[in-house]
């Protein structure tokens, strides 16, 4: 309409973009998001034109570079169903076979390098995280409206409903693609990881409806076109100092992560790239840094680069994941100590900034054992313990942590150090002892032991 055509429009709907902080975060990750974000915008863009074949090639794109950009696809279909009538062109056979063409070659890649339709990314990421489902519409509710954007919800909102309301080319795909995306991944990715990663392509639909909800609501209260541009204008911009005000937030959190990162997986490769053999092969949880910095073969224990793991991350799986990490030669592991743990084996390098978690490097045998899941979750709390935390659980825990793995030696070896720091040094000795039967050449009972038996 005319309102759209006035120049301030754009800049100041650019400059809403600019102040989104989820945006500036995820440019800085040097991911994908970006990228699926401008191929999305840009096919509702050649849909609104009716420039049929650059949509094909938008939309084939996107895939390429998010599959679960198949719902764009979906949601322009339903909105030209919709609005077939009124179109003033047919999208006829070459864009369809030119969409068909890119996203066979998609499936082929994939089938070719794993051996699934889709990435196997798809696959190990819905193994480790589809049981994150319980604060996923709190965290949502987080991505749309916190650090500042309650009224960039708010405007939305209204935007929705207007959109809804007119028969106008784009406006469902503009509501459906956001809504769509959000129903899939709370059906089968219920998990927003690292402030809503895998959904912040939807966040410039957000934003494209503010703009709508800022004009129609300018539009509601100006009585002429100029006097409502400039109330739309001045609504846009005031939304865009409310996302502001949470940039700082945002900047301060990428530092952090930036931080966390460097300190552990990067200090850690660099370790590893001075330290261990050059033909050393290395499993780990988070390949990126130490696959990059480290120079040695990384294989990915959550199977995102090495499919053949991703079996292994249901419960009770461990078993058969060292059998498949010794069968690609793997012989150190490096390790968050909250995400894995390997009870039997002694570490030859630990890194634990302060504050911050640790990330320790093992030998990795044909013995190796992994901690299970449940016993993992009572090894946190006993950590907490030697932090300082509250020691009324123990008892039960070191029970429950028992009668789970009886013969995990880190867990006597840690009950130990909880009664060494109470000061209670018969129970610790006993724990240590213990540690030992089931672990003979561990070097930390070991040492606790005779710290215990030289302070007495």
């Amino acid at each position: 309409g005319k309102f759209t055509k006035l120049p301030w429009v754009p800049l100041a709907g650019s400059i809403l973009l600019v102040a989104t902080p989820s945006l500036l975060v995820i440019s800085n990750w040097g991911m994908e998001t970006s990228l699926a974000a401008a191929l999305v915008l840009w096919a509702l863009l050649t849909y609104h034109r009716e420039h049929w074949l650059q949509l094909a090639l938008a939309l084939g794109l996107a895939i390429w570079a998010r599959p679960d950009t198949i719902v764009l696809c979906i949601a322009i279909g339903l909105d030209y169903f919709y609005l077939r009538k009124t179109a003033t062109s047919k999208p006829g056979l070459k864009p369809v076979l030119l969409f068909l063409s890119i996203a066979l070659a998609f499936v082929g890649f994939n089938l070719l390098l794993s051996g699934t339709v889709l990435p196997n990314t798809f696959y190990a990421k819905l193994a480790y995280y589809s049981g994150g489902g319980g604060n996923f519409w709190s965290q949502l509710w987080n991505l749309l409206s916190g650090g500042g954007k309650i009224i960039t919800f708010a405007l939305a909102v209204i935007g929705i409903g207007w959109c809804a309301s007119q028969k106008r080319r784009g406006n469902a795909a503009l509501i459906l693609y956001p809504l769509g995306m959000i129903i899939l991944y709370r059906w089968k990715l219920p998990y927003l990881y690292q402030d809503g990663r895998y959904l912040i392509p939807i966040l410039p639909f957000v934003l494209l409806l503010t703009i709508v909800g800022a004009e129609r609501s300018a539009a509601w209260v100006g009585k002429s076109i100029s006097a409502a541009s400039v109330l739309a204008v001045i609504l846009i911009l005031i939304t865009a100092i409310g996302q502001f005000s949470g940039m700082n937030g945002a900047v301060q959190a990428l530092t952090s992560e930036d931080v966390y990162i460097h300190n552990l997986q990067v200090a850690t490769a660099q370790w590893c790239a001075k330290s261990l053999p050059p033909r050393a092969v290395i499993t780990t949880h988070d390949i990126g840094a130490l696959g990059y910095y480290s120079g040695r073969r990384v294989v990915d224990l959550v199977g995102l680069a090495d499919p053949a793991m991703i079996q292994f991350l249901k419960p009770g799986a461990t078993a058969g994941a060292v059998r498949e990490l010794r069968k690609q030669g793997v012989n150190y592991a490096a390790l968050l100590d909250n995400w894995y743990e390997i009870a039997n084996e002694n570490t030859v390098f630990i890194d634990a900034p302060p504050g911050s978690e640790t990330m320790r490097v093992y030998h990795f045998t044909d013995s190796s054992r992994f901690t299970g899941a449940k016993v993992l979750a009572i090894h946190k709390y006993l950590y907490d313990l030697l932090q300082g935390g509250d020691p009324r659980d123990f008892g039960e825990a070191m029970r429950e942590a028992i009668a789970y793995e009886p013969d995990n030696a880190l867990t006597y070896t840690l009950g130990g150090e909880v009664m060494l720091a109470m000061n209670r040094r018969d129970a610790a000795r006993e724990y240590f002892e213990k540690a030992l039967y089931f672990f003979p050449e561990s070097e930390r009972a070991g040492r606790d032991l005779s710290l215990c038996n030289g302070g007495k």
